[in-house]
């Protein structure tokens, strides 16, 4: 099932269904859960993806101030 037709299909049914009565909005969702049942996605070749993190996380603070100012403050306000 593609999920973007099944966005699609729901969004249009959506803004007729308010409008319907009963035995209409009956018949709409009927509609749209066959037209959901026969969109079939293709073959999508090298697809799938690790669920990973790539980038590992650093043992070092992150620098939450100009660096000039940070290297001020780690040197004693004298130039190295």
């Amino acid at each position: 099932m593609s999920f973007t037709a099944a966005v699609q299909c729901v969004a249009t049914t959506w803004l007729v269904i308010v409008l319907a009565d009963d035995a209409l909005a009956k018949l709409l969702i009927d509609a749209a859960s066959v037209s959901l049942a026969e969109h079939v996605v293709g073959n999508r070749p090298d697809r799938p993806e690790p669920r990973a993190i790539k980038r590992r996380p650093k043992p070092h603070k992150l620098l939450t101030k100009p660096r000039g100012e940070a290297r001020a403050e780690l040197f004693g306000g004298k130039r190295p």
